[in-house]
């Protein structure tokens, strides 16, 4: 069997044609200059946790002899917050309320509100998200959501009709009505009109005249599928998420967001958004090695052996940057291992704005 061998110490290509691309060292620099002031909250937040525990500086030391029981009031007071929190989301399947704006909008608006809901009952762990976001705002104070989509496709081969586009008048009536319902019902126009029919809509508006779709046979074709497509959330740990300490608590005017998190070569290699995983130098980037991020609890005693599954941290940055140099600053995301950039894009949300509440 042939080793794997690494590029380790050769310099990763470039990911990116900017003009003017953030270098690893600048990007890093603003992981190293907000550290301070995430320090300084980490230490709040323990400092109140440590209070809701009793444990810590929080702690009563008492005198040799002396009863050690301490009454944890904090404690009892956060138990009674956490049924009354959860109950209003965990009690009802209608989480979401869609209402229109205008007439043409009723439709679209219950279809959003049946999606919205599926989505957030069936689609993601709903009790564990609810139970975790409660927990972090009574607890720590801070509730900081990553959200994000799961998408993945896969190629399958099948028998599809064969068609034929032919002129044909009597077929006129046909595109009239779906010329009616694509313009006052684009959403039942494009799940309930056969895909031959909306191509000869399309041929039809073309050329001017009636095309009918004609099957004439089978032929056996490779299309491709989608086999997830559902949103995810996710509680982040406080101690993994540096925002930029300019935004004054208004995390809509934080310049960038790192988050830093566990993964492995196989992970991210199933996500195609990854590239140079071939220039990580495994050794030198264990969890142990990475002081700045807080391990899970597995992590601090165990890891995998094998190159694979083996987990390291990946820093994950959000944020803006004058990608043409002219001095206007674009959304972008990087993310990085070690010394090895392995991810630069501009921020591929639809909106243009990054993956955090």
């Amino acid at each position: 069997m042939k080793e794997k061998t690494l590029a380790i110490g050769v310099e990763a290509p470039s990911l990116t044609d900017w003009k003017n691309p953030p270098s690893l060292r600048e990007l890093k620099q603003d992981l190293l200059d907000a550290q301070p002031v995430h320090d300084a909250q980490e230490t709040k937040i323990s400092e109140w946790l440590d209070n809701l525990n009793v444990t810590g500086k929080a702690k009563i030391k008492t005198p040799k002899g002396n009863s050690e029981i301490v009454p944890k009031l904090i404690r009892k007071q956060a138990e009674w917050r956490y049924a009354a929190l959860s109950e209003p989301f965990l009690s009802t399947d209608d989480v979401f309320n869609c209402r229109p704006v205008t007439w043409e909008d009723r439709k679209a608006a219950a279809q959003n509100e049946l999606v919205l809901n599926k989505q957030f009952n069936v689609d993601i762990d709903k009790v564990k998200f609810v139970d975790e976001y409660v927990r972090a705002a009574v607890d720590e104070g801070t509730v900081i959501v990553r959200v994000g989509w799961e998408f993945e496709e896969e190629e399958y081969e099948g028998t599809f009709p064969e068609v034929e586009f032919r002129v044909n008048p009597e077929f006129a009536p046909m595109h009239e009505y779906l010329m009616q319902l694509q313009k006052e019902s684009p959403s039942q126009y494009e799940t309930d009109v056969p895909e031959e029919l909306k191509e000869a809509h399309e041929l039809t508006m073309e050329q001017g005249q009636p095309i009918e779709p004609v099957i004439v046979g089978k032929k056996t074709e490779t299309r491709t599928r989608t086999v997830v497509n559902r949103p995810t959330l996710e509680v982040c740990d406080y101690r993994n998420v540096i925002i930029d300490p300019t935004c004054m608590g208004n995390i809509d005017k934080a310049g960038f967001v790192i988050y830093s998190f566990e993964s492995s070569l196989s992970e991210l290699s199933k996500d195609k958004r990854y590239k140079n995983l071939e220039y990580i130098n495994l050794q030198a980037n264990s969890i142990l090695a990475t002081p700045d991020h807080a391990t899970s609890e597995g992590s601090q005693t165990f890891n995998f052996s094998d190159e694979a599954r083996k987990k390291f941290v990946v820093y994950e940055y959000w944020g803006f940057w004058d990608i043409d140099g002219d001095g206007k600053v674009e959304p972008i995301v990087a993310a990085w291992v070690g010394d090895t950039l392995i991810r630069l894009q501009e921020n591929p949300f639809p909106d243009k704005y990054r993956d955090w509440e």
